[in-house]
């Protein structure tokens, strides 16, 4: 095989010793007929994609209906033509999975490189975990084709390397670069806590007190630090066009939308939106950021609907200063729904889409018919049930060792004070199941709560 790749570009031997390392993976989505040739995505992430094109090439099946799976990939040459050997399954009509070989000749082999923005609206509610993700994926890049990156994201590895190693924590991780960001903007006990995370001996503590240190920084006073590196990342984004460029049919949804915001009193051009009005004595901002996302053959409409309750002279932000938790002054949901109908047109009710999105950003109820029509995410990680069985439990739990540990306190004291009698009037005179249904309701009331509002109000 290895002289078999000496026939081809450096880029294409490396991507073919790619598919002999890792395997080869692909269904109808990862691989594409186009011209005669076959365009295989051999790497994908949020900024890139990295295809193979095989030219002239011809299958022993339609590629285009099957999932191709091998990790023995043979490639090999005869009368001047190469070949791709593979496995292969899909499934007959009665439902039973076959297993076949697949055979791919073809003439040549290229490597098309396309770079491009990463797509925020792929992102969810969590603003840092969003920033480790595009962390990831930039330095992903990097590891793997270094000379797909420009001079400012190279520059940017060491500390994008630090940044998504606090979701993906490796042995003896150090942090200079962010611990010396966070004391830049007067947050000394950050920087301490990371100090803790690099000594901890212990890998679970180690990996709680990540975590931990993860989730909090998606506090609303961390929103400066989280704007320096957010910047950062996307400057050096800068000249790459979008995943997808939209088409005549995108564009006419665009503008249609753009001509609803602006109906409603709304500032801004696709994706973004802001208006702002007074509720009672305070002034509220409302966000709405709109996007397609892309999932396999399959184009669906997202927003982020945010509100937000701003002080005096506090700037506007845009719909990110929503997604950081300060108490219940930010508040942000998404909505996504099916972009184009059973036709492949573009919905007729998008106009519904948009009122639904509206009225989410506003914190306007929704009608049972509007839930039902877009998938809704609060950010609840804990539903409503779970929430009252972990409520019940926990008050379960705090009764049984309230209420012993109770006698316990008590009965001491009234020895102490009074003897045996007061022991004895202790137990008699207190109204045992009034307090008990007392503790125990409230236990599971706070309980049922805390599970919920963090969640709910906050992410």
């Amino acid at each position: 095989m290895l002289l078999i790749l000496n026939d081809f570009s450096a880029e294409v031997r490396k991507a073919f010793e790619q598919i002999e390392h890792n395997g080869f993976y692909l269904d109808g989505y990862d691989i594409q007929a186009e011209n005669g040739n076959l365009k295989i995505n051999i790497f994908y992430n949020g900024v890139m994609k990295k295809i193979l094109i095989l030219k002239n090439a011809e299958y022993s099946v339609d590629i285009s209906e099957i999932e191709i799976y091998s990790e023995n990939v043979n490639i090999r040459k005869e009368n001047g033509k190469y070949f791709l050997d593979a496995d292969y399954y899909d499934y007959a009509e009665d439902g039973e999975k076959r297993n076949d070989k697949l055979t791919i000749s073809f003439t040549d082999a290229e490597i098309e490189c396309r770079i491009h923005k990463p797509n925020l609206i792929n992102f969810g509610l969590k603003p840092w975990n969003n920033l480790f993700t595009l962390a990831w994926e930039i330095a992903n890049k990097y590891d793997i084709f270094p000379d797909c990156c420009n001079e400012r994201e190279t520059a940017f590895i060491p500390l994008l390397t630090e940044l998504y190693r606090l979701d993906h924590l490796s042995d003896n991780q150090r942090f200079p670069l962010l611990k010396e960001l966070f004391i830049k903007h007067g947050f000394s006990e950050a920087a301490k806590r990371l100090e803790k995370i690099e000594t901890e001996a212990d890998e679970r503590l180690r990996i709680k007190r990540t975590d931990r240190f993860a989730e909090q920084l998606n506090n609303a006073k961390y929103e400066n630090v989280w704007r320096e590196l957010f910047d950062k990342i996307m400057e050096s984004q800068e000249g790459y066009p979008p995943e997808n460029a939209p088409d005549e049919k995108m564009l006419l949804m665009r503008e249609r939308i753009n001509a609803l915001m602006a109906e409603n009193g709304y500032k801004g051009a696709y994706p973004e939106y802001i208006k702002t009005e007074l509720k009672g004595k305070k002034r509220h901002a409302f966000y709405l950021y709109f996007g397609e996302r892309y999932i396999d053959d399959l184009t669906r409409i997202k927003c982020f609907c945010g509100t937000r309750e701003l002080k005096e002279n506090e700037d506007i932000g845009d719909i990110y200063s929503c997604m950081f938790r300060d108490k219940t002054k930010r508040v942000c949901a998404e909505l996504s729904s099916d972009l184009f109908d059973e036709n492949n047109e573009i919905r007729q009710d998008i106009d519904n889409y948009v009122k639904i999105a509206i009225k989410k950003a506003q914190q306007e109820k929704l009608t049972k018919e509007e839930k039902k029509a877009v998938f809704t995410n609060d950010g609840v990680s804990v539903s409503l049930p779970e929430a009252l069985i972990t409520g019940l439990l926990t008050a379960i739990i705090a009764l049984i060792i309230a209420i012993p540990l109770f006698i316990l306190i008590g009965g001491l004291i009234s020895f102490i004070l009074f003897g045996a009698d007061g022991v004895k009037d202790m137990l008699h005179e207190i109204p045992w199941f009034k307090m008990s249904a007392i503790i125990f309701g409230a236990v599971w009331v706070i309980m049922t709560v805390y599970m919920l509002l963090p969640f709910r109000k906050y992410y």
